[in-house]
C-alpha cells in the first residue's frame, strides 16, 4: 500500500511529476520497484478495487491511463510504454518483461454484453477474460487488445491491429482481425511467412 508520504512524493518527484491520481478510495494497492519512471499526466487508478504492479526499470510514458476496473494491473521488469496507452484490467492485465510499447495502445480485458435486445447495453454488464502479452514482445503503434488475448514471448504486433485470440511464442501478429503473417521456424533458423511452411 502507497504510504501518504511516499505518494506525496512520487507526485511532486522526478519523472512521476504531474502524475494525475493514485486513487485510494477502494483495496488494492499501487507498487513500484525501484527506477520506475511514469510521465507527466499519467493516471493509475484503482476504481472499484485491484492493484497495480510496475517492475524495475519500466517506463510509463506521458498521458498513459492505467485503470484497475476491480482487476490487477502486472508490469514486468524494463518494460516501456509509449505516450497515450489505455489499459483497462477489470478481467486482469498481465505483461511480462522487457515488453515494448509503442504509442496510442489500447489493452480492454473486458467486453460488453449486448444480446438482450430489450435493454440498453449499457445496462447488460460485461465478461471479462484476462489479457497476457509475453517476455521481450513488441507492441506496434495504435493496436487494439482485446479481453482474453494471450500473446507470446518474443512477438511483434503490427501497427492498428485489432488483437483477440491466442497467439503463440515468435509470431508477428498483424490484421483486424489480427492473425499470425509469420513466426519463427527453429529448424530453418528463419523468420517465415504464414503460408511458407
Amino acid at each position: 500500500m502507497l504510504s501518504k508520504s511516499k505518494a506525496r512524493y512520487l507526485i511532486s518527484g522526478g519523472w512521476v511529476k504531474g502524475l494525475q491520481a493514485f486513487s485510494n478510495h477502494y483495496s488494492g494497492s499501487i507498487t513500484m520497484a525501484p527506477g520506475v519512471r511514469v510521465g507527466k499526466h499519467s493516471v493509475l487508478d484503482r476504481y472499484m478495487g485491484g492493484s497495480i504492479h510496475i517492475g524495475t526499470g519500466s517506463l510509463i510514458c506521458k498521458n498513459c491511463k492505467l485503470v484497475t476496473c476491480g482487476g490487477d494491473i502486472n508490469i514486468g521488469q524494463g518494460v516501456q510504454i509509449g505516450d497515450s496507452a489505455v489499459i483497462t484490467a477489470q478481467g486482469g492485465v498481465t505483461i511480462g518483461n522487457h515488453v515494448l510499447f509503442a504509442d496510442n495502445v489500447c489493452m480492454i480485458a473486458n467486453e460488453h454484453i449486448y444480446q438482450d435486445i430489450n435493454r440498453p447495453i449499457k445496462d447488460q454488464g460485461c465478461y471479462t477474460k484476462p489479457i497476457v502479452i509475453g517476455d521481450g514482445s513488441w507492441i506496434g503503434i495504435n493496436p487494439t487488445i482485446l479481453q482474453g488475448t494471450v500473446i507470446g514471448k518474443n512477438c511483434v504486433v503490427g501497427a492498428g491491429s485489432v488483437v483477440k485470440g491466442i497467439f503463440p511464442d515468435y509470431s508477428v501478429i498483424a490484421g483486424n482481425p489480427a492473425r499470425v503473417i509469420k513466426f519463427y521456424d527453429a529448424e530453418s533458423g528463419k523468420w517465415l511467412k504464414k503460408d511458407e511452411n
